[in-house]
């Protein structure tokens, strides 16, 4: 069945004018799934004509403020829209410890019921399942710990499939995961010369998606999170294109089907 993805915050932990920081949607089989929910993440919702009725399930990267900070103010203003869903957030455990006091003070009386799922960053493993669905974890290697997350069909052939991999430094260990993916997300912070910073900050260059693109034999690649550096991150798809030609640039508001 078809996936559509809409990009909600293609920018880095510092927003540009024309980029909110992470966030995501991805929609098939009837239901919405939200990955990572920065600051802003409810408005860019609302701009773009996507839709919260349908989530149920919050999938978060990891605990940097520029993937979760969004998370009260979207889940008060469900809340609001009377949203009568319960909504599972899919993180590492810490953030249940984090948020408890303000959803405990601004969302005692959401109508819903919150339920917090922690998974093990440190291992692959599925987090979610249905009749249709599953999603697996995919260890990343960041400064905490990270989690990318692997959208695949069930139950038939040639499934369709979609791997997001947020924060990371270049790793090859995650190729087993999300070989011959249909459509890949992968950060690129920064262009191939400043190669040295994305190491040492455990973030990623275009030559470093590409790469990982090419070697999964995935379908596609869309790279974003790019560093507010880049006023236009042309260059970026030029230098990832060189390595695997059908690599797209995110956008805020961009919406792809596959």
């Amino acid at each position: 069945m078809e996936f559509k993805l809409t990009i909600l915050g293609s920018g880095s932990a510092v927003p540009a004018r024309d980029r909110n920081s992470s966030a995501q949607i991805l929609e098939t089989h009837d239901k919405g799934f939200l990955i990572d929910c920065a600051d802003g993440t409810q408005l860019q919702i609302m701009k773009y004509g996507a839709h919260t009725s349908r989530i149920s399930h919050i999938f978060i990267s990891h605990l940097h403020g520029d993937h979760f900070f969004g998370l009260i103010p979207l889940l008060t203003t469900m809340g609001m829209k009377n949203h009568n869903k319960d909504v599972h957030i899919h993180s590492d455990a810490q953030l249940e410890t984090l948020l408890k006091p303000l959803l405990e003070y601004f969302c005692h009386d959401i109508g819903f019921n919150i339920i917090f799922e922690p998974y093990n960053a440190l291992e692959s493993s599925v987090i979610y399942e249905d009749r249709s669905l599953t999603v697996t974890t995919i260890p990343l290697v960041h400064s905490v710990p990270t989690a990318g997350f692997l959208f695949k069909e069930k139950n038939i052939d040639n499934p369709n499939s979609y791997a997001y991999c947020s924060d990371t430094r270049y790793t090859e260990r995650i190729l087993p995961i999300i070989s011959d993916v249909k459509c890949l997300y992968h950060e690129t912070t920064y262009g191939k010369d400043f190669a040295e910073k994305a190491k040492g900050r455990l973030h990623s260059t275009t030559t470093d998606a590409a790469t990982i693109a090419e070697k999964a034999n995935a379908d596609r690649l869309i790279i974003g999170h790019f560093s507010k550096r880049y006023d236009d991150p042309t260059p970026l798809l030029q230098e990832a294109r060189a390595i695997f030609p059908n690599t797209y640039l995110a956008y805020d508001g961009m919406t792809i089907t596959f």
